[in-house]
């Protein structure tokens, strides 16, 4: 299912202790984000993660956490928008599985609404953040 997503096959999996982790990069307007989809197993939850190729500087922290709020308040994505202490900004969506079988469209919707919310508000975040040094490791978690 997420093959469309990732035609040169480039999916990292991880499996511990009956926790799954499914990690790759999306490309959205030609820039190189990093998606994780994650399931953990004692607390049946599925969770998408998508982390930008910026972070948001020191400067201007305050401005940042006030757009993403405005458009975690404002527009009906099924996720949250944040950013860390140290400037990473991720999109986060959590799904409880507790007695449910999650299908293949549910996780497509999960991972669509995290781009949307990219795709749409793509010039206002770019303006509260900075390029990170490419190749840069994002320890933002959120």
């Amino acid at each position: 299912m997420l093959r469309e997503y990732f035609p040169d096959g480039s999916i990292e999996t991880l499996e511990q202790n009956g926790d799954y982790r499914l990690s790759a990069n999306l490309i959205i307007d030609d820039r190189v984000y990093w998606l994780s989809i994650e399931s953990h197993e004692i607390t049946e939850w599925l969770l998408v993660y998508l982390y930008p190729p910026f972070m948001v500087p020191a400067a201007k922290y305050a401005e940042a956490s006030t757009l993403f709020n405005t458009i975690n308040d404002r527009y009906s994505y099924p996720g949250r928008l944040t950013v860390s202490d140290d400037g990473g900004i991720c999109y986060k969506q959590i799904l409880d599985m507790e007695g449910i079988e999650p299908s293949m469209r549910m996780l497509r919707n999960m991972v669509d609404s995290a781009r949307k919310l990219f795709e749409n508000h793509a010039e206002a975040i770019r303006r509260v953040s900075s390029d990170y040094r490419r190749g840069a490791k994002i320890v933002c978690l959120c």
